[in-house]
């Protein structure tokens, strides 16, 4: 046999009808109408763990609703204050923060990095006279085969090695090597991103000075 709460509700016809108006309210809150329940079936003597069972939840939130409704009726229904750090900024300025943490690149015509290290080696040996799909194939060849090299143990990436000496392309390891070596185009546009995103920041902080000498707390 379950154990009985010691927290016994009765509840006074006003209160009754205000927490089944709030029980059967379509617009309310979740939490709003699960606590109207919880009192109710504990004023119509359930025991907690039937009406956790009966409503969905664990049997310490019937204890806390339960016992909050004994010593407060139904005021003690409500959320109470959360302690915490006071808001710092405006809604406004955080939501256009994570706006812009969240918009694509593209929206502000800045796209994402264009090139790679296979695309490149594909249009200069393209350039070089080999046929596109010749070139695609051997790099894919020679890409696939140093990989398989790695897993196995191997150091180094032979890459550039291996597909330099294969006489069917037509770029050298010395000439891939110096093709490879400025790696700028590999990083596209990502210098006027960080450009953009400046200069958004800057017009957030304009708005908002007293952003600028904000610090979190510590976490840890």
């Amino acid at each position: 046999m379950a154990a009985r709460s010691p927290y016994v509700i009765t509840l006074d016809p006003a209160d009754r009808q205000t927490l089944e108006a709030l029980s059967r309210r379509g617009r309310a809150e979740h939490r709003q109408v699960l606590r109207a329940r919880i009192v109710l079936a504990a004023a119509d003597g359930q025991c907690n763990a039937d009406i956790a069972r009966a409503l969905g939840v664990v049997v310490d939130t019937v204890r806390k609703w339960r016992k909050r409704f004994c010593r407060e009726g139904l005021p003690g229904l409500a959320d109470r204050p959360r302690s915490g750090r006071p808001r710092v900024f405006p809604a406004a300025a955080v939501a256009e923060v994570k706006a812009l943490a969240c918009e694509l690149p593209a929206q502000t015509e800045v796209p994402l990095a264009r090139w790679s290290c296979p695309t490149k080696m594909l249009v200069a040996a393209v350039r070089a006279g080999v046929g596109r799909e010749t070139a695609h194939e051997l790099i894919k060849e020679h890409s696939l085969r140093a990989a398989g090299s790695l897993r196995d143990g191997r150091p180094d990436n032979p890459l550039l090695a291996t597909l330099g000496a294969d006489e069917r392309f037509p770029l050298d390891i010395a000439q891939l090597t110096e093709l490879l070596a400025d790696r700028t185009p590999f990083t596209g546009v990502a210098g006027d991103q960080i450009a953009e995103i400046g200069k958004r920041v800057a017009e957030l902080t304009g708005r908002f000075p007293e952003a600028v000498g904000y610090a979190s707390e510590s976490r840890l």
